[in-house]
């Protein structure tokens, strides 16, 4: 990435250069959804994106990736720096002559430039005016603009549904606040920097314009102090550069000073390597000049290099160059399985894998290994086949960083939800997080243990999204009580769970790479010192689904020895495993692809062909449409060399005794679906029940009466839970009943029944410090919402950040669900009788008691049986359930795609 194209490609490195939009047109900011801001630098995350899927088809190491810039250019890569969007899709930064931090790239000011282009082209409101204006106009009028600089820059994003943000706060906020990405920085400028402005300075007009106030000269972000110290910095800087006249040169060496000064500032980012010491060059011929050394700050500036000139005369002319080759080795060095010193490290039946030894926040010592494939990655012909054994390698597996998480549209996480390695189809990977033992410990462990127990935890997302990663599932809490903690990717939405019923495209593929993941722990368990008898599934919300599922199906027999469900169970409250549902969602995507065959051969030849950001649009547009939940688990029927995973539904499973050998947990939030509310809102829910009164049943009555009846009990529902015209809040009360709630209680009674051990707990705790709420910037919430009681059995890295600590009373709270799941995990009771710092939590003693605990409080805890609410609430919805005719889908050719529309 340095010098010309000609050397770059001389010496072995793969040059791609991108257009991206300019001017108005990338770079309007508004905050209307139309005009959200910083379209150029989204252009060149796209292609980013695109180079990370594609590049391997030009011989290109995905992994190894710098990105370059010069001048804005420069300035809208260290944007990238600071964005979530660009996580993973770059190794190493160069920034040439240009920072984010420079007067002309980030605009404070984005919205009054945008009112006064609108203002210059018409009178009627802004964003309508822009949209429907001439580009040659717009262009044209953005060039007359009275701005300093350039008349567009970047901006901080608006807050929109629909668009992904690039900044969310202002950049210098950014990097003093070390939200940066963590990459190798190479930056510098030229000794005389300003004179690209000296033409604009000559203009008279300007000349005239500063003369009279030299604080139009301020940095941008000093306009925003009072006046009275705004006119003191001026008068600091008329005394220093402007006491003997304003003329041009005396500009021209302020613009110079607040050049150096900007790349001083950008030296505040500690979070990024920076590499050797600050150079600047008067030319790109001349003889090196040593310049402003920063002894501590290691910066490095590389001159423009000849146009045509080999490396080797340009490292007999130039010094500099050495290190500059030397940091491109070593960021090319970074994916490339090479023999290199291990901090730790296992083999697994691929090969070796390097880990790191990292510490909790309790000071801890844990060995992580990241970032671990366990199948071969499901690319091309694979797409949407079960995953086949993992490709062995040669050398040693870097593990000390998470791999990129599945192709998907986030819609629940937000800011909670941070990727560092981006998304890509090739996802399968595992992060395995090991307690370290002392000398004296091992040796015990040695001769008497089988192995440390192990928590195998899936993600939720709504089959949708979401990843094991630990910006969300860090492993700090259960890694101190002597747990191997582990997490995984799977395949989402339409990648894993798009189902046509037959052997080419099956459906279920997310759960199959599930139950493969498993089988590969089941076989490399030993090598992390674990025990693979001993071995717990656990989840939340989609991922609870997901491993109540599992624990339903013949095909993870031996795999896992108890489960742990939080906030959901296999029961199709919130989705539907009808296969007439499956064949719904799936007309939908493939219209909106443009596929028309009922060959299911064709239709498979054309998705695995089909470009992945084509696919990845089908899919949001079809999962927009159906509120969230979009393709999910179906009953299947057999298919030769298909690993079956659901052969019925679900809760005809559990009636007839599936899944009651293993040991379970099972809990609610009070108020989950509080947290959906943005999201409800967004999408215009109660419109849509207005529209279509069904959609406030729960799917599986949905999918089991004809339309007739579906509205009578859609009437039952709305006498019960609106009164008059429905508002939100009543709907959430309905969606955390229906969905949530009652699902859980009629799992507990039927286990009950059977005499299988169920342990059950309403978590009524709120959080002082709310992950999804300040995630989805949530200001108002009431009760405990959907995944608090996750956020103290996991870390969430991503808001906590790298040391930060939990609160206190929300940190002794966190001290008793660790010691419930680990006493669980350790003796298949979450109260073991040893412990004596916790109060008994018996399991449900019959299905007409149901006792469950309630965990409201740390240190007040107590068993009891439903309030009279709550048995009401109950008995409600198994009356819909009984009312239920013998009726099906299967006869009922009245069910058309608008009848599906439902959001969880």
């Amino acid at each position: 990435m340095l010098g010309s194209h000609f050397n770059r490609v001389q010496e072995n490195r793969i040059s791609n250069l991108n257009n991206f939009k300019l001017g108005p047109v990338g770079f309007l900011c508004l905050t209307e959804d139309k005009v959200p801001g910083n379209a150029g630098v989204k252009d060149v995350v796209l292609a980013l994106r695109w180079v990370r899927d594609n590049i391997v088809a030009f011989k290109g190491n995905p992994a190894s990736v710098v990105i370059a810039g010069q001048s804005f250019g420069a300035a809208m890569v260290e944007a990238l720096t600071l964005s979530p969007m660009a996580h993973g899709l770059y190794h190493g930064v160069i920034l040439q002559s240009g920072t984010v931090l420079a007067p002309w790239s980030f605009n404070y000011d984005a919205k009054q430039r945008a009112m006064a282009l609108a203002k210059m082209i018409g009178d009627d409101e802004e964003s309508t005016t822009l949209q429907n204006a001439n580009i040659v106009d717009l262009v044209d009028k953005s060039n007359k603009l009275d701005m300093s600089y350039f008349p567009f820059g970047i901006c901080e994003d608006r807050s929109l549904r629909n668009e992904e943000r690039l900044l969310f706060e202002a950049p210098i906020d950014l990097l003093t606040g070390r939200k940066v990405n963590e990459v190798p920085i190479m930056m510098g400028y030229n000794t005389d920097e300003a004179y690209v402005f000296a033409s604009a300075l000559n203009d008279p007009k300007v000349m005239e314009k500063i003369s009279k106030d030299i604080s139009v000269l301020l940095p941008v972000e000093l306009k925003f102090i009072n006046e009275k110290e705004m006119n003191q910095v001026a008068q600091q800087i008329e005394d220093v550069y402007f006491k003997k006249d304003r003329s041009l040169p005396s500009f021209l060496a302020y613009h110079r000073a607040r050049a150096t000064t900007v790349f001083d500032m950008a030296k505040v980012n500690k979070s990024s390597q920076l590499l050797a010491p600050y150079m600047a060059f008067q030319e790109r011929t001349r003889k090196l000049k040593s310049y402003n050394h920063h002894k501590q700050r290691h910066v490095l500036h590389q001159p423009h290099l000849p146009q045509r000139s080999s490396p080797r005369l340009i490292l007999q002319s130039s010094r500099i160059l050495l290190p500059v080759l030397l940091l491109r080795r070593r960021w090319s060095m970074s994916a490339e399985y090479k023999d290199f010193v291990c901090e730790v490290r296992v083999k697994v039946e691929g090969g070796w894998v390097c880990g790191v030894t990292r510490q909790s926040t309790s000071g801890v010592e844990y060995d992580s290994f990241r970032g671990i494939p366990y199948a071969r990655q499901p690319l091309g012909e694979l797409r949407f086949k079960e995953l086949q054994p993992v490709e062995p390698w040669p050398h040693h597996l870097d593990a000390t960083k998470e791999g990129p998480i599945c192709t998907q549209t986030d819609e629940i996480y937000g800011l909670q939800f941070q990727p560092h390695q981006g998304m890509s189809e090739s996802c399968i990977y595992a992060n395995i997080h090991v307690p370290r033992k002392s000398p004296a410990e091992q040796h015990e462990a040695d001769q008497h243990e089988a192995g440390l127990p192990i928590l195998v935890f899936i993600h939720g997302g709504g089959f949708q999204s979401g990843s094991s990663n630990l910006d969300m599932h860090g492993p700090d809490y259960l890694i101190s009580r002597g747990i191997i903690v582990i997490t995984f990717n799977y395949r989402l939405n339409v990648f894993g769970f798009l189902s046509l019923n037959t052997s080419e495209i099956p459906g279920n593929n997310g759960l199959r790479d599930q139950v493969t993941f498993l089988r590969w722990l089941q076989r490399n368990a030993k090598a992390f010192g674990g025990n693979p008898e001993d071995v717990t599934l656990s989840g939340h919300s989609a991922g609870s689904t997901s491993a109540h599922l599992l624990s339903l199906s013949p095909a993870t027999k031996g795999l896992f020895r108890r489960v742990i469900l939080m906030s959901g169970t296999a029961f199709p409250s919130y989705y539907s495993p009808s296969p007439i549902y499956a064949r719904l969602v799936a007309t939908m995507f493939l219209t909106r692809l443009g596929i028309n065959t009922t060959d299911p051969v064709a239709i498979h030849k054309q998705l695995v062909t089909i470009p992945i950001e084509r696919i990845v649009e089908a899919n949001r547009v079809v999962q927009y449409e159906t509120g969230i939940v979009t393709f999910v688990p179906v009953v299947e029927a057999k298919h030769p060399g298909v690993t079956r995973i659901i052969e019925d539904d679900p809760e005809e499973l559990v009636k007839r005794g599936r899944g009651k050998e293993y040991p379970l947990i099972i809990g609610y939030t009070t108020t989950e679906c509080e947290v959906f509310k943005w999201r409800l809102d967004y999408i215009k829910m109660l419109d849509r029940i207005e529209k279509n009164p069904l959609l406030i049943l729960p799917p599986n009555l949905i999918f089991s009466v004809p339309p007739t009846e579906g509205l009578e009990l859609a009437r039952r529902v709305r006498m019960r839970y609106f009164h008059g015209k429905p508002t939100l809040d009543e709907y959430i009360i309905l969606c955390t009943d229906e969905i949530f709630k009652h699902a859980v209680y009629k799992l507990a009674q039927w286990r009950s029944e059977s005499g299988a051990p169920v342990f059950l707990y309403e978590f009524s705790y709120e959080t002082e410090f709310n992950v999804l709420a300040k995630a989805l910037f949530l200001d108002e919430y009431k009760g405990a919402t959907h995944g608090e009681d996750l956020s103290l059995v996991f870390r969430s890295t991503a808001l906590l950040r790298e040391k930060g600590a939990l609160l206190p009373t929300d940190n002794r709270m966190k001290d008793k669900m660790i010691t419930f799941f680990t006493n669980f995990m350790k003796c298949d009771d979450p109260t073991c009788s040893k412990d004596i710092t916790t109060s008994p939590w018996p399991p449900v003693f019959n299905s007409h008691v149901l006792n469950y605990q309630v965990i409201n409080n740390p240190g007040e805890y107590h068993n009891r049986g439903p309030t009279h609410e709550q048995w009401d609430m109950i008995k409600f919805f198994d009356s819909l359930e009984s009312s239920v005719n013998t009726s099906k889908m299967e006869s009922n050719p009245t069910m058309e795609e608008n009848d599906i529309r439902y959001p969880h």
